[in-house]
């Protein structure tokens, strides 16, 4: 099982929605602004899939931006959920989906989810992303009834429980969105959460009838996706790692699950430097990193990701930050299994974690991976294989 989103981050302003400069700003050739979540506390919302007792006021709790839970009582006709109808009036492009935790019931977690956005109510649904929940392997607590949830488009509410997924390649725009779970924790219990957060970028203006396809970071033509950037033969040299097992440097890209192993050697961060044998340019959009067979608390929990041109120019941060398993620990990977993934999907038959670098649209050659955490701070470093997808020129 994937683990793809951390359930704790950390909260900035108060939403409204909020977005993220507090600025108009511009994707393409598009004007809007980056929101915690497209859905207003004003939007129109109808319940799908649950029984005909389901009221309007349970119904708006979905989205009220407060801890007052939804429950649906499953018809067992459709998945249950909600489609939502933003009161402004203005297209949008999902870039992810936060799921609140509710005060009790842990069988009534959502665990699975899909969502599907449609220009207007004429039109078909089309997919934006589906999968499982980041929670599905363990409950991961409640949330008391009736506190205010604080957001912005980056972080969800650190003061409360919740899970996320992205949807980092998601580029067309849409004015309704069908939100549903398709199995609760208990498959026999009825379905309940606090809130969703819809984060994403808000166009500025009505809808116009038709999707607009637009990318979120306009990206130089010509390049090839990659599950990976790294080959094989890539060149990788060890930071902040003592001498004696620098013979393992090689297996951080040798797309299998043979492990890497780092005895930390302070003050410099533990980690790995790689430049890429094919000698091409890159545009680094997401990082996974795949568990070994043993020691969780060995397990990398925080990430920092730099780039470079070449050897004499200066490293550029892409992206640091916590890695998405630091709060529950994942299963393992036995040794030496061939990975198979792909640019759009981890190896799902693995254990991973993903972070993603949305905003990222330089090319660079050389790569800097460093892991200033450990699960267990006093703990050395291993991982089974590092995967940083983008596109390659």
């Amino acid at each position: 099982m994937s683990l793809t989103a951390t359930f704790f981050l950390q909260p900035t302003a108060k939403p409204t929605p909020v977005s993220t400069t507090g600025s108009t700003t511009g994707i393409g050739n598009l004007l809007g602004e980056y929101v915690n979540t497209i859905l207003d506390a004003d939007s129109t919302i109808v319940d799908v899939g649950c029984t005909a007792d389901q009221t309007a006021v349970s119904n708006q709790r979905a989205i009220d931006r407060t801890t007052e839970k939804f429950a649906c009582f499953k018809s067992g006709t459709e998945n249950p959920g909600v489609i939502v109808t933003p009161s402004h009036g203005q297209m949008s492009i999902v870039k992810k989906l936060r799921v609140y935790a509710h005060n009790n019931c842990p069988g009534c977690d959502a665990v699975r989810y899909v969502v599907e956005g449609r220009p207007d109510a004429s039109a078909g649904w089309n997919m934006i992303g589906q999968g499982d929940l980041p929670w599905l392997p363990a409950h991961a607590g409640s949330n008391a009834r009736g506190l205010t949830v604080s957001s912005t488009y980056e972080s969800g509410d650190t003061n409360l429980v919740y899970t996320e997924v992205f949807f980092p390649r998601n580029d067309v725009a849409y004015f309704e969105y069908r939100l549903t779970f398709p199995q609760t924790r208990d498959p026999a219990s009825y379905l309940q959460f606090s809130e969703l957060d819809l984060p994403g970028f808000l166009i500025g203006s009505d809808p116009t009838g038709s999707p607009t396809l637009s990318p979120v970071v306009p990206t130089p033509s010509g390049g090839t996706p990659v599950n990976n950037i790294f080959d094989m033969a890539s060149v990788g040299v060890t930071v902040g790692c003592t001498a004696s097992y620098d013979g393992t440097k090689g297996k951080v890209f040798d797309h299998t699950t043979s492990k890497f192993l780092c005895f930390k050697l302070a003050p410099e961060l533990p980690g790995i430097d790689v430049t890429p044998s094919h000698g091409k340019m890159s545009i680094a959009q997401s990082l996974r990193v795949y568990s070994h067979n043993n020691c969780p608390n060995c397990d990398a929990v925080a990430y920092k990701v730099q780039e470079r041109v070449d050897s004499t120019s200066p490293w550029v941060l892409i992206g640091e930050g916590d890695l998405p398993w630091k709060d529950v620990a994942p299963g393992r990977n036995s040794q030496g299994i061939a990975i198979a993934s792909t640019f759009e999907s981890a190896d799902t038959a693995l254990q991973f974690t993903e972070v993603f670098f949305p905003s990222n649209s330089e090319k660079y050659l050389e790569y800097r991976l460093q892991f200033p955490e450990t699960r267990d701070p006093n703990s050395y470093l291993q991982l089974a294989e590092v995967e940083l997808v983008g596109l390659v020129f």
